[in-house]
């Protein structure tokens, strides 16, 4: 499966700096990109958030911090 362009003012895990999901950080364009299914998850590194646990990319939480090449 093919990678796809996340919206880039979602609050969502993909554009979370403390996501630890796969993702490919695209600098030109602003935004990330990731395999856009229902397994694609990572870890969250937040530590007031929820640390440690998988979560799916298209998940939110209050704790969202936007990653520094999302534009």
């Amino acid at each position: 499966m093919s990678k796809s362009p996340v919206i880039q003012s979602a609050k969502i895990c993909a554009n979370c700096a403390y996501w630890g999901g796969p993702r490919e950080m695209n600098g030109f364009f602003g935004r990330m990109e990731v395999e856009m299914s229902a397994s694609t998850s990572g870890k969250c590194n937040n530590r007031n958030g929820f640390f440690n646990c998988p979560m799916n990319w298209q998940s939110t939480c209050p704790r969202f911090e936007k990653h520094s090449i999302v534009k």
